[in-house]
C-alpha cells in the first residue's frame, strides 16, 4: 500500500482527516489569491469531495486503480499553476501541522499529491 495509505488507516482517523481538509480550506478560502477562484463555490462542498477524493484513491487499490484524467476535466478552466500548486501546498502543510500531526503526515501527503499535479497543472 502507499504511503498515504498508511496514513489514512493508521496515523489520520476520519475525523482527523476532516478536520485537517477543514482547516485547510479554511485557509484557501481567506486567502486573496485563491478566494476569486472559489467564489460561488460552498466551501462545506469542496471540503466533502476532498474527503471523498482522498478516501476513494486510497483504499485497497490506492492511486494506481484510478484514472486522473477527470481531474483534469474538473480543473482545466482554472488557472493552476506550479505556483499556484506551491501555494496550495503550504497551506495544506500548514493545516496538517495545525491539527497536531507530525512531518511523517506532512511527507506523506506531500507524497500523495505529486501523484496528482500532472493531472490538474496547465502547461505554459
Amino acid at each position: 500500500m502507499g504511503e498515504m495509505t498508511a496514513v489514512l488507516d493508521e496515523l489520520l482517523s476520519d475525523a482527523q482527516l476532516r478536520e485537517v481538509i477543514g482547516r485547510f480550506y479554511n485557509r484557501v478560502y481567506a486567502d486573496p489569491v485563491f478566494a476569486p477562484i472559489f467564489s460561488g463555490v460552498e466551501q462545506a462542498r469542496q471540503e466533502e469531495r476532498l474527503f471523498r477524493f482522498v478516501l476513494m484513491t486510497t483504499t485497497v487499490s490506492g492511486t494506481d486503480g484510478v484514472d486522473g484524467q477527470f481531474l483534469r476535466v474538473a480543473h482545466e478552466h482554472l488557472p493552476i499553476t506550479d505556483e499556484l500548486v506551491a501555494r496550495r501546498w503550504q497551506h495544506l502543510a500548514d493545516a496538517i501541522r495545525e491539527c497536531g500531526h507530525g512531518e511523517g503526515v506532512v511527507a506523506a501527503w506531500d507524497a500523495y499529491d505529486g501523484r496528482w499535479r500532472e493531472w490538474v497543472v496547465r502547461p505554459r
